[in-house]
């Protein structure tokens, strides 16, 4: 199993593998002390057996929308024999399900992803904010400072963004001296959720980046729909197979058999939805926005031992959000 697909399994909290945000003692700009977790999440060449693309969604998705790619499938399978992570027992398997426009370096953070310490609580709130400086590429990597209020007291907040994607804007359309509106909603517990829009003086959606074990809810471990809108999100299963490990592969993986599940997600604005599925990107009909996705999976894990063992099954979405100026 490559670091990667580690990392990228490790995400499903609720799998019983590892917290989505692993916590220490931090402090976030105006918000007290925090707990402080790594965001970037990397991709890496990955080898392809099934092809697929983000478009439109029907109403009925059927296996021809999820169709594989016969000539990459050939080339897999004769390459197979020799792909190895040259640990001894452990065959790395390839990437079963890679995206068209394909994802590569993506990263989202807000203020180096600081989140605060009380598990179990909803942290959140609104800042009216003033863009400082914007700086860089969406390609290359963008940072967007902005010198915010909080009851009156001047805080100070940075974006951090890169996605490496076919299609996306070149930047996130703000200047300086623009007025704006930043908002958050953390919960941190074992299914942990960071959420964050940008949204210009007009309550336009700017910028939207979402991470956690759920799509929003309102269930009180995930924010309310209507904090991404005009979007509403549903999720794909597609007809990815399920890729299981039977050998341990390091911290994120358990010695139990474990299987995930590459999805997509449906972003909706009111004009017909569009399928992005893990790894890729795609312009959002009616939205004037485009969709990153950087994780979108689901699993499961067979396990053994108190009262007699069982499954523990789960999901995890990673995606970042970015107007078409």
């Amino acid at each position: 199993m490559t670091t990667q697909q580690q990392t990228r399994f490790g995400l499903s909290l609720s799998l019983s593998l590892t917290g989505l945000l692993a916590c220490s003692p931090g402090a976030i700009p105006g918000g007290g002390d925090t707990a402080e977790a790594d965001g970037d999440s990397r991709s890496s060449t990955e080898t392809d057996t099934q092809t697929q693309s983000s478009g439109e969604v029907d109403d009925e998705l059927g296996s021809d929308e999820f169709g594989s790619d016969d000539e990459s499938a050939s080339d897999d399978e004769s390459t197979s024999d020799d792909e190895s992570t040259g640990d001894e027992g452990e065959t790395e398997a390839p990437d079963v399900c890679s995206a068209d426009p394909d994802l590569g370096e993506f990263e989202a953070q807000l203020d180096q992803n600081q989140y605060p310490p009380e598990p179990g609580e909803v942290y959140a709130w609104t800042r009216g904010c003033t863009v400082a400086a914007r700086t860089g590429s969406l390609d290359a990597g963008e940072t967007i400072e902005l010198d915010c209020l909080d009851d009156g007291q001047p805080v100070h907040h940075t974006l951090e963004l890169r996605a490496q994607v076919e299609g996306a804007p070149a930047q996130t359309p703000v200047a300086v001296g623009d007025e704006v509106q930043l908002s958050v909603w953390f919960y941190v517990s074992w299914l942990s959720t960071s959420a964050w829009t940008l949204r210009a003086a007009d309550d336009s959606l700017l910028l939207a980046h979402y991470r956690a074990a759920q799509l929003p809810s309102g269930n009180g471990f995930s924010p309310d729909p209507a904090f991404l809108a005009p979007l509403s999100l549903s999720e794909i299963e597609g007809d990815c197979p399920y890729v299981c490990y039977e050998e341990p592969g390091g911290a994120f993986v358990p010695p139990e058999e474990c299987c995930f599940k590459e999805t997509a997600l449906g972003f909706n604005a009111g004009a017909g939805a569009v399928a992005v599925f893990d790894k890729s990107g795609a312009s959002i009909p009616g939205a004037q926005a485009f969709a990153v996705v950087d994780v979108s999976m689901i699993g499961s894990c067979e396990f053994e031992g108190g009262s007699g063992g069982g499954e523990d099954e789960g999901a995890t979405y990673q995606f970042l959000v970015v107007a078409e100026g």
